[in-house]
């Protein structure tokens, strides 16, 4: 076997169905081969196990399983650092033997320049450059990897000042700081501005202790107890809703981004459903409501936090979309407005519409009602008076079943009339509130 290429790697994307993966740089055996797994969302490498994980078979490996495409599968060059061939003198000298023992010589070769390149490396011809360590582990111990200003030789140093690294006048207020609390000092806040604050990677862009202070004190204002920013989308229909933005719950900032949230199939049609979010930044619906707490300044079941409630009419109906309060209520009242749709009032007394919710918690109704077209005047429907002085209404609210609310116009009322027989209309719009919480 020659080997006339310096390839010594094969890298393949993964998509979920692909399980053969050809190799295209020379080795001499099975032994010669590493496969790992490479997880792009965790940066982590598995080493797989041939005959285990993979077989490896004209030039290909082949896995046992299939992967994501968040997955690299790479396949190295590995060859053992042995030399097996014996020569004997005065025996048959083959020229597979001598080429097989200079082959893996040259696999070798490869696989040390791979891990040179991967090192840390002067320039070629730089003479003066002396990379060992003078120092012993004890003299390393605790001490920090130094270029000598003068030489560029490796040394040990304890500690670094301003004074001896080269930085700017801006790092040089914090480096001589020797406590958190200089640093804050340094930053214009105190112990108890700093103790919310989540200080992120934006501190690492920041290029004044003026924006430094204004990163932290937006990280201790986004994660202030109770805080909610979250946008919530189809409120206006049965449509699947996502949620984006940023919640605290448990003292964390949780994000999301387009979370349209799990276990809404299994939940009942007819239900009242609470949206959660956890504290793993995943949105669940659930059918327990939540209970005040004061600690933590929110609406919680265990250690999630409610954020919002909608119902369920049908197996993929959500509705009547809501954003829960973020203050503690004795109770919570939601309103919903329903087209009352199509009514012939003069034909028919009674409309019924359904309220999808439980009737028992709705506690107060009222209608506007739509003459038809060309006839300007809207009228709120309200019901007898029956009271001593009073008028009788020109509609009542029949009744509220477990499953509508019934609107009835009176006989020779002012709805029993020409102006309100269309149909194919919209007649109104039927507004109730009712108690969730």
């Amino acid at each position: 076997m020659a080997v006339p290429t310096e390839t010594l790697s094969d890298r393949y994307d993964c998509n979920g169905s692909n399980q053969a993966f050809p190799i295209t740089f020379e080795y001499l055996s099975s032994d010669n081969i590493a496969v790992q797994l490479y997880d792009g969302s965790l940066g982590t490498f598995e080493t797989l196990v041939e005959d285990t994980d993979y077989t490896l078979a004209n030039d290909t490996v082949t896995t046992v399983a299939t992967y994501a495409a968040k997955y690299d599968i790479i396949i190295q060059l590995d060859p053992d650092l042995t030399q097996l061939t014996d020569w004997v003198n005065n025996d048959k000298f083959t020229s597979d033997s001598w080429e097989n023992a200079v082959d893996k010589l040259t696999l070798i070769a490869k696989m040390l320049q791979d891990q040179i390149n991967r090192c840390a490396r002067g320039p070629d011809g730089d003479a003066s450059l002396d990379w060992k360590l003078s120092e012993g582990a004890v003299d390393r111990a605790g001490n920090y990897l130094h270029f000598n200003q003068f030489t560029g030789a490796i040394e040990t140093v304890s500690s670094l000042t301003p004074s001896t690294a080269t930085v700017t006048t801006f790092a040089e207020t914090f480096l001589d700081d020797v406590s958190m609390g200089a640093v804050l000092t340094t930053l214009g806040l105190t112990a108890g501005d700093a103790q919310a604050a989540t200080l992120s990677q934006d501190l690492l862009t920041d290029a004044t202790a003026a924006s430094m202070r204004t990163t932290t004190q937006a990280a201790e204002d986004n994660i202030e107890k109770g805080y909610m920013n979250l946008g919530m989308t189809a409120m206006g229909t049965v449509s699947v809703p996502t949620f984006t933005g940023d919640v605290e719950v448990n003292g964390t900032l949780v994000s999301f981004s387009t979370e349209s949230g799990t276990n809404w199939g299994g939940i009942g049609a007819s239900s009242d459903v609470w949206v959660y979010a956890t504290s793993n930044g995943t949105v669940l619906y659930s059918t327990a409501a939540p209970a005040w707490d004061s600690a933590k300044g929110g609406w919680y079941n265990s250690t999630s936090r409610a954020a919002a409630w909608l119902r369920k009419d049908s197996a993929a109906g959500y509705r009547y979309k809501h954003f829960l309060p973020l203050q503690q209520q004795p109770a919570i009242y939601l309103e919903e407005v329903l087209e009352i749709g199509d009514w012939n009032m003069s034909l028919t007394a009674t409309k019924s519409i359904a309220h999808e919710v439980s009737f028992e918690n709705i506690r107060f109704a009222y209608a506007v009602i739509r003459p038809d077209v060309g006839v300007n005047v809207n009228r709120t429907f309200h019901g007898y008076t029956n009271v001593a002085g009073g008028t009788e209404g020109e509609g009542e609210h029949g009744q509220i079943t477990v499953t509508n609310i019934d609107l009835r116009r009176r006989a020779s009322g002012v709805y029993d009339d020409a102006n309100y027989n269309s149909t194919s209309y919209n007649r109104g719009w039927l507004t109730f509130k009712h108690q969730v919480l």
